[in-house]
Formats: structure tokens, sequence, C-alpha cells
């Protein structure tokens, strides 16, 4: 059986925590690699500070994290669980 690589959006919403429960429960094979990605995107407006920047990235960070806690949780399915975080 192949390895599979699959990639889960990163989002502070709802459904980004339900899409990633639903790929745990109905996708995931033994030994699968998951990827969470989250894309935080500081030149929205230019006109922020630098430490409300580290602030949104800090929270970014923190965010992907527990996703990948929701990963660590599920039965010790996952080979792999990584956390990219793109700045754009």
């Amino acid at each position: 059986m192949d390895v599979r690589k699959i990639v889960v959006v990163v989002e502070d919403v709802d459904a980004a925590r339900t899409a990633l429960k639903w790929a745990l429960h109905n996708l995931l094979r033994f030994g699968d690699f998951i990827t969470l990605l989250h894309v935080f995107s500081p030149a929205m407006n230019s006109s922020r500070s630098k430490n409300k920047i580290r602030l949104l990235r800090l929270k970014g960070y923190q965010l992907a994290l527990s996703f990948k806690d929701i990963c660590n949780n599920f039965f010790n399915v996952i080979k792999s669980c990584l956390v990219y975080i793109l700045f754009n």
C-alpha cells in the first residue's frame, strides 16, 4: 500500500476543524502523512505595526498547533503530522 500525503487547511473556523476530523476518520490510512497548512498574509494591510504582525503570526502558529493536537489524539494512526505556516 502506498503512503499518501494529505494536506488540510488550518483556519480559525469550525468548518476547518470539522474538515480535519472528517479526513482523519474517513480518508487517512495507517502510515499516511498529513500536512496542516496555514497561510498568513501580512501584506493585506501595509499599515499594520510590526507588533500586530508578530501577534498575528503567533496566533496562526498556536492555531496550527491546536490542529496538530487533534491529529496527535487520533489513535496514533498518523505516521507524521507536519505544520507549515506560509507567509504571503
